[in-house]
């Protein structure tokens, strides 16, 4: 069994020399025989660390939200498992100003819902989910996220592949507001094959 390992380090220097103390350690063990890794990190407006990626678990990956308080105390966990009960990878993650935090990745909703989609998700501060939002792209195919980003307004953007058919891919970008209302979508179809995506705000 792999383990999601957290090492909590204050750095200290001086014109000398520069001293590394070990403040705290966390571990999170997940519940298959797999791995587990970390994906993203942030720290929010009160020093709190919250960490998210990918845990393994009997039936596949589930995304993993972990919030640790600055003295290295678990203060919620999030596991989230799709529809499919099978495969679910998180992309990325932003906090906003008030600490909420926002996921994005993609999760197999099963077949009757399109197979892997992009699925975004809004925890608030006590790591309750405020809402789940999915994509699935006309072609009921895999669908690929690549990266997601905030704005000052807590608009939150997610960029990444939509499967038009076999082969062909768009490049697509929603805007949700911060309660999850979809603002606008953009595909773009004419890509070279290896295109690698990024998002800026």
């Amino acid at each position: 069994m792999k383990i999601i390992i957290i090492i909590y380090l204050i750095v200290t220097a001086n014109l000398v020399s520069a001293q590394v103390t070990q403040e705290w350690v966390a571990t999170y063990p997940g519940t298959g025989s797999g791995y587990n890794f970390p994906k993203k990190s942030a720290i929010d407006k009160d020093g709190n660390f919250i960490v998210a990626g990918n845990s393994d678990s009997t039936h596949g990956y589930d995304y993993i939200v972990l919030k640790y308080s600055p003295s290295g105390n678990l203060i919620w966990k999030q596991r989230y498992n799709g529809t499919g009960n099978s495969y679910d990878y998180l992309i990325g993650m932003v906090l906003d100003d008030s600490g909420n935090v926002y996921v994005t990745g993609e999760s197999d909703d099963g077949a009757a819902l399109g197979g892997i989609n992009w699925v975004t998700i809004k925890y608030n501060t006590n790591g309750q989910m405020k809402w789940k939002r999915s994509l699935n792209w006309i072609g009921n195919n895999t669908d690929e996220p690549f990266g997601m980003n905030i704005d000052k307004d807590r608009n939150i953007y997610v960029v990444g592949f939509g499967r038009v058919t076999g082969t062909e891919r768009a490049l697509v970008t929603m805007k949700y507001s911060s309660n999850g209302d979809s603002i606008w979508v953009n595909s773009y179809t004419s890509l070279p094959s290896r295109s690698k995506l990024g998002i800026f705000c």
